[in-house]
């Protein structure tokens, strides 16, 4: 297989080398080589502030005890970027944090989503260009192999919709209502990223929005929306 040749680890120390060791391709040898951790810890000493390095130790090691710090990095050098806050707010929720949760939450408004697939894409590209792959070969085979950072948005989505139902539950509705506007906003910022929308994106908003929606009455009104709930799951 094509992706056979980043196995090697000569072969990805050649790319690494030839792009003079920087970030992104340290970012993407790790990912390339499948279990490459160390090009990603080498990009984590070199370039601690680097945010789309605390996106990739954030997919590498995701549920690690690091996992607090790379966040916090990636909020702080791109504090314009929902990605942070999003799995910020998913840490609160797995620590039963809710007062957390929704301050990482209440950012949404005033963010968007970035989760570097158009930077990582062009290095997996050059990567391959760099191993002889041309053309539409290399851009399809760099395409294939990008990272998806949104990966654990569907867990987030369950987090909220568990919360908003023990604020129902305990006929907290200010809460419940807020949760429930977050959970559609995070679903609405993973998909709508434009017209290079990946379909996985497409589907993983799908999936937090059911998620959110099963947890109402058919015909209440969404949280921060006009539209019935039923009105809603039937169109999707």
């Amino acid at each position: 297989a094509a992706s056979d040749v980043y196995k090697r680890q000569e072969q990805i120390e050649h790319y690494v080398e030839s792009r003079g060791r920087d970030a992104l391709s340290l970012i993407v040898a790790s990912f390339l080589s499948g279990s490459g951790d160390k090009w990603m810890e080498e990009a984590a000493e070199r370039f601690p502030d680097d945010p789309r390095v605390a996106a990739g130790m954030l997919i590498k090691r995701g549920n690690s005890s690091e996992a607090s710090e790379w966040i916090a990095r990636l909020k702080e050098h791109d504090p314009g970027n929902s990605l942070g806050y999003l799995l910020a707010a998913k840490s609160a929720l797995d620590g039963k944090d809710l007062n957390a949760a929704l301050k990482e939450l209440s950012a949404l408004e005033s963010t968007r989503l970035n989760d570097y697939r158009e930077t990582w894409q062009s290095g997996f590209t050059d990567a391959y260009r760099s191993a002889g792959y041309r053309g539409m070969e290399a851009e399809w085979l760099g395409m294939w192999q990008v990272p998806v950072a949104t990966g654990e948005m569907g867990r987030l989505s369950a987090g909220i919709a568990e919360a908003m139902v023990a604020a129902q539950e305990r006929g907290d509705r200010a809460t419940a209502e807020a949760l429930g506007r977050s959970g559609m906003k995070a679903a609405a910022l993973v998909s709508g990223r434009g017209d290079r929308d990946l379909l996985i994106n497409q589907l993983i908003s799908v999936s937090m929005e059911r998620k959110l929606l099963n947890q109402l009455h058919a015909f209440d009104f969404i949280p921060g929306d006009e539209r019935l709930v039923v009105d809603r799951l039937s169109g999707m």
